[in-house]
């Protein structure tokens, strides 16, 4: 039975909540509860019935808990504990991938993932994180993620230091994928082209496993740029770096209305100095074996030369 239809038959008829029990693959959000629920839900009724459905679930053979955070929340209503106690029933020994997603009220999640995902997931092999604002920066920690292969970041906090991502790739020794994405901000950050003479380095780190890294919204941000070099030096098995300095849609060479995706008047400025940044900075530090990419708004649909 697919998921989404044992979470509705679950949440209406007492009968069918034994097709929770085994299910391999949880995932809770306000898709899974039916199209109706954003309109008619609550953020009790969702707790609710997740807190139902963990408690009926044996806990065995579960492969992946995704979690989204549904419309219905507010700021006073979503709480990292709570979280905490249903990772606790949902995570057990033999879970391959954990997704999460809170609202934008919630602050800090990357911070959590990092402190705390470790002893409750060590066998983790794929992480996804979304993060609007994170006002604290990632602490550099001895747990680890040993097994983790792929992970996937999307963040943003004016005050938030990229740089301080590479906790995670520390704590990876065999992490492969990494695809970092980026919240633009209203305003601008400290910009690389302001000061590159003091670019901070982290040597002695090693990422021996990395092959794929992909930036979405790559911008002229100082920290970031500081990131990117820092991956280029350490990553000794890197294949692959993209910079993408748009939303990451698809171009219009292969959208079916050949046309690029919409960017707002200051996005495409950004991405312009994403591009310039990206030229300066990081292309003369990129190894002859790595392949290097950097995507800019299409010229054709985003005329960036008449927003100067």
């Amino acid at each position: 039975m697919p998921v989404r239809d044992a979470a509705q038959i679950a949440c209406v008829a007492q009968a069918f909540v034994c097709s929770w029990r085994c299910h391999p693959c949880l995932d809770l959000s306000e898709q899974t509860f039916g199209n109706g629920y954003r309109k008619y839900g609550s953020a009790r009724d969702f707790n609710r019935k997740v807190d139902h459905i963990l408690k009926n679930h044996s806990g065995i053979g579960v492969k992946a808990f995704k979690f989204n955070v549904p419309s219905v929340y507010d700021a006073d209503s979503v709480h990292l504990d709570r979280l905490d106690s249903w990772l606790q029933i949902a995570v057990k020994p033999g879970i391959k991938e954990l997704r999460l997603i809170l609202t934008a009220d919630e602050n800090n999640f990357a911070f959590y993932a990092r402190t705390n995902l470790p002893s409750l997931m060590p066998n983790l092999e794929a992480l996804s994180i979304r993060s609007y604002t994170e006002m604290v920066n990632t602490p550099m920690v001895p747990s680890k993620f040993l097994p983790l292969k792929s992970l996937s970041i999307a963040v943003g906090g004016l005050t938030f230091d990229f740089l301080s991502l590479a906790s995670f790739l520390d704590a990876s020794p065999s992490l492969q994928t990494f695809i970092l994405e980026i919240f633009r901000e209203s305003k601008e950050r400290v910009s690389v082209f302001e000061d590159h003479s003091d670019m901070r380095m982290m040597p002695g780190h090693h990422h021996s496993k990395l092959k794929h890294v992909k930036i979405i919204k790559f911008s002229a941000a100082k920290s970031l740029a500081e990131l990117t070099c820092h991956i280029l030096e350490s990553a000794t098995s890197l294949k692959c770096l993209t910079l993408d300095t748009t939303h990451g849609m698809p171009r219009c060479s292969v959208n079916r209305t050949g046309k690029c995706s919409f960017m707002l008047k200051e996005a495409v400025v950004e991405a312009q100095k994403g591009v310039l940044a990206a030229q300066a900075f990081i292309k003369p530090k990129v190894p002859p074996t790595v392949e290097f990419n950097v995507l800019e708004p299409c010229t054709w649909w985003h005329d960036v030369g008449s927003y100067f």
